[in-house]
């Protein structure tokens, strides 16, 4: 299953949760209806966390591929792309898509263990960004 909500009240930060079996597909369609309109709402950067905390494991089909392809979808205001995963083998296969993969002409995935981390990790990029 994928939920996508507002993590934050000033709409900065969406959260992607995958939780039980989904599949590449779902993502895709989920990354180029259910993300934009979100986006849509705003005018601003909008950094983005995908948990796969409540997710057993990754869906068949190459990760590598498959990452890349789910992350070159996403809209232009997109900032920071931030997926959580307590996996530490998953974490690893996000720091290779995020050698691959280029969201709005840069170099924007990052990997966290926790949503914690993931909100450390977009505190200090918006901290540079400016």
């Amino acid at each position: 299953m994928i939920e996508n909500t507002w993590f934050n009240e000033e709409k900065t930060i969406i959260l992607q949760s995958l939780s039980g079996q989904w599949r590449w597909e779902e993502v895709m369609d989920s990354n180029q209806t259910d993300i934009p309109r979100l986006m849509d709402e705003v005018q601003h950067t909008v950094h983005m966390i995908v948990s796969l905390e409540d997710s057993p494991s990754l869906p068949s089909g190459s990760a590598l591929l498959k990452g890349k392809d789910a992350t070159t979808s996403l809209p232009k205001n997109l900032g920071l792309l931030v997926i959580v995963s307590p996996d530490k083998y998953v974490r690893v296969l996000i720091d290779m898509v995020s050698k691959i993969a280029v969201i709005n002409d840069e170099r924007k995935l990052k990997s966290a263990q926790t949503l914690d981390e993931a909100q450390d990790i977009i505190r200090q990029y918006a901290k540079t960004a400016i």
